[in-house]
């Protein structure tokens, strides 16, 4: 609702001093001061009035921009042989754009998981999804919905690098070492965990996990820092690398992964956090988490 300031003619002048009817000692009020302040307390709210919430805008749009990752991210999105999108968040996507009535439009051309978050706060996407971690870095900018996946920290480690150098040591002993070399996504929050965890460590910044585990195979690094859910995909499709590399779960470094909103959109992120009590609470989620994270179902699409 607008509200607009307009002084009565018939009883005042502009700029006229009006005095109580008492006479003498009554009030004055000068007119013109009067009406610039209550202009100020009125306009801001008729123009903030102007501007849509984000659930009026998705509605009045009738279709959910969701900005993604351009590369594939096994098993919460790729593309199949036919080029088909699908995976545990593009499902998750799909049903919370039915759940809101509207269509959804999936922009996969963001190039780090940073940009996405950066492509949240700047409204050129409602939301944003690609196993976003909720950290407080990032929740500077945008706000997070309640996780709806629960990752942990892992490391793949080089076998013969990190027996070198660990010389019988304990992991977390080691892992504290100058001379580590530790290879992470560029862009990603394991950056930003790999500051924190292993500030003695020598970062080393890849375009993409593949491309940190191929340096990890190759001894380049002696390890390479990333979700538990893409370091086990990797080993699965590399069997050959085994008798080189290891897996190690820090069941002590959870990584929640939830959805960026917009921080003005506040009706938007709690439907958005009723929809995921929702969906945890009628099984819906445990479904996806167990087709896509707890078996191979989901190397056969099953979105109509």
């Amino acid at each position: 609702m607008r509200y607009v300031y307009e002084p009565r003619q018939d009883r005042v002048s502009a700029g006229r001093v009006m005095t109580s009817r008492h006479g003498g000692a009554g009030w004055r009020i000068i007119l013109m001061p009067l009406v610039l302040v209550m202009s100020a307390m009125v306009l801001p709210v008729a123009k903030s009035a102007d501007v849509p919430s984000g659930i009026e805008r998705i509605l009045k749009a009738r279709k959910l921009v969701v900005s993604m990752h351009a590369e594939d991210a096994v098993p919460f999105f790729m593309v199949d042989k036919s080029g088909r999108l699908y995976g545990l968040e593009i499902e998750l996507m799909f049903d919370l754009a039915r759940k809101l009535g509207v269509d959804v439009c999936f922009q996969r051309d963001r190039k780090t998981y940073d940009e996405i978050v950066q492509s949240v706060e700047k409204r050129e996407a409602d939301v944003g999804v690609s196993v976003l971690s909720r950290t407080t870095k990032r929740a500077i900018s945008v706000s997070f919905s309640d996780p709806y996946v629960v990752l942990h920290h892992a490391l793949l480690l080089n076998r013969n690098k990190t027996e070198k150098l660990s010389g019988g040591k304990k992991l977390a002993e080691w892992l504290s070492s100058s001379g580590l070399a530790i290879g992470v996504v560029k862009g990603s929050s394991y950056v930003e965990f790999a500051q924190r965890d292993y500030p003695s460590a020598q970062l080393v910044q890849f375009v993409s996990f593949d491309a940190a585990a191929q340096a990890v195979l190759k001894g380049e690094i002696h390890a390479a820092l990333y979700d538990d859910a893409a370091v086990q995909d990797w080993i699965s499709e590399h069997p050959e690398a085994a008798l080189y590399i290891q897996m190690q779960i820090r069941q002590d470094r959870e990584d929640p992964i939830a959805i960026a909103v917009n921080c003005e959109d506040t009706h938007l992120l709690q439907w958005i956090n009723v929809y995921i009590d929702t969906i945890r609470k009628d099984g819906t989620l445990d479904k996806l988490v167990s087709t896509y994270l707890k078996g191979n179902v989901w190397k056969e699409p099953s979105i109509e």
